[in-house]
């Protein structure tokens, strides 16, 4: 009697022909199969462990996000509070003060500077021929192009300014200066001696203190 099994056995049947091949132990097929299917377990158990571990640092760097948005919005509560209590300070102190003029002024500074308001009336003979002063001396504005040129006199500038007929330099004075239209514009004070058709220079060194539009400086 042989122990091994047959390489080929062959049997016949009415219908059909079939070869039928069988070699191996079959507790070896058992072990691999065994095998295979704790191979699939170990697989499973560890995806499900990849994913435990995924879902758990992602819980961690959403609460991280979450308590880092939580201190920047308590922060930012902190600041704006701050801001809010600087700004009623600066309210409270604003308020304090007269509202003169459109600006902020102490009424008793406001008082001590209208004390010294000068009754100012332009020069018409000092006027540029492109400049005309009113009637009641208190306006000047440009003339057109086309109006007649007006004769000079020895008082008239070649350049296009004009002075007024009161020399305050020698008080304390206060005037206003109001600008109607959108016209480059400086308005300043001159000493006697200062003569704007000898010389070009607008400082005081020369004799002259101005202010002048943003467009006159340009």
């Amino acid at each position: 009697m042989n122990g091994s099994c047959p390489n080929h056995i062959h049997e016949d049947d009415d219908d059909d022909d079939e070869d039928y091949y069988s070699c191996g132990n079959p507790q070896n097929d058992n072990s691999r199969q065994d095998a295979r299917i704790q191979n699939t377990e170990d697989t499973v158990t560890l995806q499900r462990k990849t994913l435990n571990v995924t879902l758990t640092v992602g819980m961690l760097i959403i609460l991280a996000l979450l308590g880092a948005v939580i201190m920047t919005a308590y922060r930012l509560r902190e600041v704006t509070e701050q801001l809010d209590a600087g700004v009623s300070d600066v309210c409270n102190e604003f308020s304090s003060l007269s509202m003169e003029k459109g600006g902020l002024v102490p009424g008793e500074v406001w008082r001590w500077i209208v004390a010294a308001k000068a009754d100012m009336h332009l020069n018409p003979e000092s006027a540029h021929h492109l400049l005309k002063v009113s009637s009641d001396g208190k306006s000047v504005y440009q003339e057109s192009l086309s109006s007649p040129t007006r004769a000079p006199t020895a008082e008239t500038y070649l350049v296009c300014i004009c002075v007024s007929s009161e020399n305050l330099l020698d008080t304390r004075s206060y005037f206003e200066l109001k600008v109607t239209q959108q016209v480059p514009w400086t308005v300043g004070l001159r000493t006697e001696s200062f003569n704007a058709d000898d010389t070009s220079d607008n400082n005081p060194d020369a004799g002259i203190w101005t202010i002048a539009s943003a467009q006159e400086l340009k």
